[in-house]
């Protein structure tokens, strides 16, 4: 798979449709040398070449294999045997693939296609294949995610997938750092499929549930609600949408629970909710969830640090929440921000002047440090 001198002598001596023979009596030499040199059992002497490319018409490039069309032609050489070997049912063929790759790489040690199918190949023959040649793949990955250039970028994608899958644990981090916001699909799908390859059946089964919930919240970010044209979203719409929302999160949780970890969605949903109702001009009902919202936000922050909140759904029972400062100080800092300052909740404009508002406003003044 090479394609040294010895091929390229024996291929372009059938293009010129002669036999060993010939070509050793045009060269001075035995046919029994030509015969060696084509089984790559020895090279032609160095002064030799000149006239063997001379010849053939050639360049010492093309004898030697370097030019670029010689080149090319090893490389599609290459493709045709991963084509023809990828269909693995022994250990023979897993050595004869892998060979074929690792020789592949040496020929071509800057194309990330070879070294992404031997990453490939060695997570598809299984964890424990994986793990024996690990410290290989990290090299190959590592090179492949730094050089390929693609627009894609499907071999560092497929690189960054398979090392997260077989990785030990303590080497996780340096892979999945590499997967980001533009990534097609998320890290927690990809640890997903990381526990699954692994049988890792708690992991996995956890990491279904933080999965589920991951999903809900970026729905309830993006809100049911309608845009509008004038004002980019309609304040009706966005009334309704956060009823459903505070709906979807009743049916999936228990409002009642003190130790319930939907506190800040259900805060943030009654927020939202406040916002639509007083920009559509329902300001008694704007109010009643405005103050809900308040009474949450400070439940939260009334949380000793440390406390363990769960999700109250059978479905959900693997996962839970701890509270930490941040997490407080963050919510609170919420609903201040929300609270004094207009930019980007003007719904909120007729009623903040209000002694019923700014005594809300006081109230969460109170937790601020």
């Amino acid at each position: 798979m090479r394609l040294p001198i010895s091929q390229v002598i024996k291929r372009l001596r059938k293009e010129k449709n002669i036999t060993q023979e010939d070509l050793a009596r045009v060269l001075n030499v035995t046919y029994q040398s030509v015969s060696r040199w084509e089984n790559d059992l020895a090279y032609p002497d160095v002064e030799l070449i000149p006239l063997i490319a001379n010849y053939f018409e050639v360049t010492t490039d093309v004898l030697f294999g370097t030019d670029e069309t010689t080149v090319e032609y090893k490389r599609q050489e290459y493709l045709k045997a991963i084509k023809e070997q990828q269909n693995i049912y022994s250990d023979d063929d897993f050595k004869r693939f892998e060979k074929t790759l690792i020789e592949a790489i040496k020929s071509f040690p800057k194309d990330v296609f070879f070294q992404w199918k031997i990453c490939s190949l060695y997570h598809r023959m299984g964890l424990e294949c994986s793990k024996k040649n690990i410290e290989a793949m990290r090299k190959y990955a590592k090179f492949v995610i730094e050089n390929d250039k693609s627009i894609d970028g499907i071999y560092r994608i497929g690189c960054i997938r398979v090392m997260i899958r077989v990785e030990d644990e303590d080497k996780l981090e340096s892979w999945t750092k590499y997967v980001s916001e533009s990534f097609y699909t998320s890290l927690p799908s990809i640890l997903t499929s990381r526990y699954n390859y692994r049988d890792e059946i708690e992991k996995y089964n956890e990491q279904i549930q933080w999965n589920i919930i991951y999903a809900l919240e970026d729905i309830f970010n993006r809100d049911f609600c309608k845009r509008d044209a004038k004002t980019y979203k309609n304040a009706k719409s966005r009334a309704e949408g956060q009823r459903v929302i505070l709906g979807i999160i009743d049916v999936m949780s228990n409002p009642d629970e003190k130790m319930d970890a939907w506190l800040q969605e259900r805060a943030m949903g009654y927020l939202r909710l406040a916002g639509g109702l007083v920009g559509s001009g329902e300001i008694e009902e704007g109010f009643e969830a405005l103050e809900k919202a308040v009474d949450l936000y400070i439940k939260i922050c009334n949380i000793p640090v440390g406390t363990v909140l769960k999700y109250n759904c059978p479905s959900l029972d693997l996962i839970t929440r701890t509270v930490d400062d941040d997490f407080k100080q963050m919510n609170m800092q919420t609903i201040y921000n929300i609270l004094s300052n207009s930019e980007g909740w003007e719904w909120l404009n007729p009623i903040r002047e209000t002694e019923r508002f700014k005594a809300l406003l006081n109230k969460v003044t109170e937790y601020i440090d």
